[in-house]
């Protein structure tokens, strides 16, 4: 169901002359003020095209945007309430429901004051242009093509790799302040490799998970270091206090956690390209024109070492966006 709504709204982006892809044998069909509303609407889209075709195009993206995010938002709130009748758990979703329920919650702090501003009198002609010039701090994945997402993924795929040599310096200094052992001189070995090209997989990491428990958990990291990490899943930490970066780390290394389960449950050759290039971008990997065969092999390694993690070692989950990511551009077309 949601499949079909998405490609019938789709299908309104390219149009020039109408925003709401109905003919005037459809608005019969509708009461007067819906006709009134529609009518005015193609009347503004016109009068843009003649504007701006630029401006034009934008406003109808805005507009199938706020459809799709409008059906995604009903799905998430559907599926809440599903999960309080039933009393189910994230373990019992499967992993699109659980996207959507992250994704969503995150996306209405941004999306839904601007689209409430946008209701108000004259300021829509003022949220317009800011829309038109810097859409991205302002909406979701909703309101862009495909050729807009990847552009602005790979902008803040190079801002996440200015932040990698600063969690792995963070993570040597830590360790060099441990007791000397085999074990924390086998992990410096290993993060010394990564500024070589050398990157680590699920097997090498595994070994010591148990400094991520305690000794690199959440709690003993500086702020400094869980702002870094906080940058690396797009998550907000202007001014906030430790503890509440802690919680946002926490809440977002859940929901990821239940969703690699979900996605062991099922068979990754099920997975499309683009769900693919999504679920290995919000791990850490610049998914951008990378192989099929490749992505699904770093997902799985990614998924054999959050699926051998518990709740207290999650912290290694986190710096997993770097030390699983680091060192792998070149496996990438």
């Amino acid at each position: 169901m949601l499949c079909r709504i998405r490609l019938r709204v789709t299908s309104c982006r390219g149009l020039k002359q109408s925003a709401s892809c109905l003919t005037t044998s459809d608005l019969s069909d509708k009461p007067w003020y819906k006709r009134l509303a529609i009518q005015s609407n193609d009347k503004f889209v016109a009068f843009l095209g003649r504007l701006s075709p630029k401006a034009q195009k934008q406003y109808v993206q805005v507009l199938a945007g706020t459809k799709l995010f409008y059906y995604d938002a009903k799905h998430a709130y559907q599926l809440r309430a599903k999960i309080k009748a039933e009393n189910l758990h994230l373990s019992d979703l499967d992993w699109r429901d659980i996207y959507i329920k992250k994704q969503i919650s995150k996306d209405l702090t941004k999306v839904l004051p601007t689209l409430l501003l946008m209701c108000l009198p004259f300021v829509f002609y003022v949220i317009l242009p800011i829309l038109f010039f810097f859409p991205r701090p302002f909406l979701s994945d909703q309101f862009f093509t495909r050729e807009q997402l990847v552009e602005y993924n790979s902008r803040f795929h190079q801002t996440r790799l200015t932040i990698h040599p600063s969690i792995v310096n963070q993570l040597v200094k830590k360790v060099e302040q441990l007791p000397n052992s085999s074990e924390t001189q086998t992990f410096l070995d290993a993060l010394k490799r990564l500024d070589s090209n050398m990157p680590l997989d699920s097997r090498s990491l595994l070994q010591h998970k148990e400094l991520f428990e305690v000794v690199l958990g959440f709690n003993s990291l500086p702020r400094i270091h869980l702002v870094n990490l906080c940058q690396l899943y797009s998550l907000k930490s202007f001014l906030l206090p430790s503890h509440l970066l802690r919680s946002r780390l926490n809440k977002t290394l859940h929901f990821i956690h239940a969703m690699d389960r979900a996605l062991l449950r099922e068979n990754l050759q099920g997975l499309s390209q683009q769900d693919l290039e999504k679920l290995c971008f919000q791990r850490g990997l610049n998914s951008n024109d990378v192989d099929r065969a490749v992505l699904a092999s770093w997902l799985g390694d990614w998924i054999q070492l959050s699926t051998n993690l518990t709740e207290k070692e999650e912290s290694l989950l986190a710096h997993a966006a770097v030390l699983l990511v680091r060192g792998q551009s070149m496996r990438a077309p």
